[in-house]
């Protein structure tokens, strides 16, 4: 049985911002294009690549279930799950996407279709439109990786340039250390890790002014 009646084309770029001592992502900016076939409703079908690509955001960037786990000692109660549970029940621990995870600036547009004058006509679709529902929502990838980049430019800034490669040799390059030395492969970096020694020099400042105030007061 053919599960697929139609197949549908895109395209995404996304840019983003980061905070590398809270970890806040910003999205700044994303560009679609999406191939909706013959567009019954031109107005409908952006709203749902709109609608479906912030979906993808959440699951990219916010949202993740957690349990509590399967060999838990613990006595189920009123404060406390059990074995197996879902500990993510409600928006304060699950963060669904919301206003401000929407792009600051979001540009979509469909497919011109007289630009590929020989497309064959879409016999399994309605009036030769495509399906829009979810298909975006893996344009979202995007923000994933545009999110990666960014934590690997500012560890870059840093003297650390695991997973990137020499322009002039195409070797990748393994981790450094703050003293230029080689300290291993892309392999022995920890993201968690890297996470906090791309913020390091603000966190430096910001315990710096802590101390000062402290000794004002004393």
């Amino acid at each position: 049985m053919d599960y697929f009646n139609g197949y549908t084309f895109s395209a995404a770029c996304t840019e983003v911002e980061i905070d590398v001592l809270t970890g806040e992502t910003t999205v700044l900016r994303s560009d679609i294009v999406y191939d909706a076939g013959v567009s019954l409703n031109p107005a409908v079908d952006v709203g749902q690549v709109e609608g479906g690509f912030v979906q993808g955001l959440g699951y990219v960037l916010s949202e993740e279930l957690t349990y509590q786990p399967a060999d838990s000692p613990t006595t189920p109660s009123s404060t406390r799950p059990a074995p197996g549970a879902l500990y993510t029940v409600n928006t304060w621990e699950y963060k669904p996407p919301a206003a401000q995870s929407i792009p600051q600036e979001m540009n979509v547009s469909l497919f011109p279709r007289d630009l590929a004058p020989n497309a064959p006509h879409e016999e399994a679709e309605l009036l030769s439109s495509k399906e829009i529902g979810e298909p975006p929502m893996t344009l979202a990838a995007t923000a994933f990786f545009a999110v990666k980049q960014a934590v690997r430019a500012a560890r870059a800034d840093r003297g650390h340039h695991e997973g990137q490669h020499d322009r002039r040799t195409g070797q990748l390059l393994g981790r450094s250390s703050r003293h230029g030395e080689d300290a291993g492969t892309d392999d022995d970096a920890d993201p968690e890790d890297g996470e906090v020694e791309c913020g390091e020099p603000l966190l430096q400042l910001v315990l710096g002014l802590v101390a000062v105030t402290q000794g004002l007061l004393d």
